[in-house]
């Protein structure tokens, strides 16, 4: 018989460590939409065996091309794209800030508690 193994990085894992009164302090989209969200994207980072510095390079990639769709003048269509990525953004950086939490790097291995 083969044992199912548990996969130990669930977004469960992330949020467990959230305090009550930080949950009561994030603003209602952050309550809602990213910060649920970013426990499941720091749970498939693990699972891809992604380091938080990747989820910072990558957040930080998002962020650029955001600003520069949404300064293009006169393209309402590369604007909302801008806008999306703006959203992107927060949430990799909601993901990135859970996940640096939760795992200490060092520069040769990767400590999740």
């Amino acid at each position: 018989m083969s044992e199912k193994k548990e996969f130990k990085y669930t977004a469960r894992y992330f949020k467990e460590d959230l305090p009550e009164w930080k949950r009561l302090k994030d603003p209602f989209t952050t309550r809602i939409f990213y910060r649920p969200l970013s426990f499941v994207m720091a749970s498939i980072a693990t699972r891809m065996g992604l380091s938080a510095n990747t989820v910072s390079y990558i957040s930080i990639f998002i962020s650029i091309f955001a600003c520069i769709f949404i300064a293009i003048p006169n393209n309402i269509i590369l604007n909302i794209i801008g806008a999306v990525l703006v959203n992107l953004w927060l949430l990799s950086d909601c993901t990135d800030r859970k996940y640096s939490k939760k795992c200490k790097e060092t520069a040769f291995r990767r400590i999740c508690r």
